[in-house]
């Protein structure tokens, strides 16, 4: 008889002497089974990975229940995903997504333990200059440039809002004051959450324009989001709040005070309604141009429209 090779089954390790050169394992069953994980290999490198309802986190309305009666027991290997299914008459696949939800809740309550605003981020709040740098960068990915008279400017609004005044900038085209006072809104909002700020426009679309600048800033700028919201969190509330979020007007997250009836900033074109929009703060940038002066009627209007209707507020 030949001398047979003694060799391990690569399938189940057990060692057998092979019969031929080619057999590579010990039983059919082996054969058979490795075939068919190879089959499964290649079909999964094959298809793009989706995410399905199945794998992602969702809390529903059974949601607040499933923690409290089921999620920790689910955890520890107590009940299973099946049992609590059958308990709570719906879908096992529900219930996988609702423990994938409160393993994120679970991490992020962890993560917020012992978490606060970073001391840089507190230090940047006491001035306008740091924490424009610290947060602000141009179209070209470079640190805006805080001129001499932008500081001037900074210091006189601040001023004026101390002492409960008008104050009134005049400046050239493209000297950059619709971008500095769309940062000093997002400044005032992280100095002051509960402040209520209406920005007022030549018509409805310039203003919502400059509030979603602002907005765009509370919902991307990673930075800001990471120094005064935390782990987890973000400047915009859940939806189910039901508070807007939109370049017409939005409330943020991180108010102290409830039941504060106006939202944190507000949308407003020049000679448009404001009943019941009250607010700490009025911005009123280009309301008026050639075309709106030229007639002393029109001069006439926005004046008893600004003295009557919007100082009210």
């Amino acid at each position: 008889m030949p001398n047979l090779k003694t060799v391990s089954c690569p399938h189940c390790g057990d060692k057998f002497k092979q019969e031929h050169g080619r057999q590579k394992y010990c039983k059919l069953q082996c054969t058979k089974a490795a075939n068919a994980r190879a089959r499964s290999k290649k079909k999964k490198e094959n298809i793009k990975l989706v995410t399905t309802p199945n794998n992602r986190a969702s809390r529903g309305e059974n949601y607040m229940s499933f923690v409290k009666n089921y999620a920790e027991e689910v955890l520890e290997g107590i009940i299973t995903q099946k049992f609590v299914a059958e308990d709570m008459s719906i879908d096992q696949s529900v219930v996988t997504r609702m423990l994938l939800a409160y393993k994120e809740d679970k991490a992020i309550h962890k993560a917020r333990e012992n978490w606060d605003v970073p001391e840089e981020a507190i230090k940047s709040l006491e001035s306008f200059e740091e924490f424009r740098n610290r947060y602000f960068l141009t179209e070209t990915g470079q640190p805006y440039e805080t001129a001499k008279f932008h500081k001037n400017w900074i210091k006189n609004i601040l001023k004026a809002i101390d002492k409960g005044e008008q104050l009134m900038i005049l400046s050239p085209p493209r000297h950059g004051k619709t971008d500095l006072l769309t940062h000093f809104a997002v400044w005032q909002i992280c100095k002051s959450p509960n402040i209520r700020i209406m920005w007022v426009g030549g018509n409805e679309d310039i203003s919502k324009n400059a509030v979603g600048s602002v907005l765009d800033h509370l919902e991307n700028n990673e930075q800001l989001i990471q120094d005064f919201c935390g782990p987890g969190e973000t400047f915009k509330p859940k939806s189910r709040t039901g508070k807007t979020w939109s370049s017409g007007q939005f409330t943020v997250k991180s108010r102290t005070v409830t039941g504060i009836k106006s939202p944190t900033m507000v949308a407003v074109g020049k000679g448009g309604k404001i009943l019941s929009r009250d607010c700490d703060l009025i911005i009123a940038d280009d309301i008026e141009d050639h075309s709106t002066t030229i007639q002393p009627s029109s001069r006439e209007q926005t004046k008893r429209w600004w003295t009557t209707t919007l100082s009210s507020r």
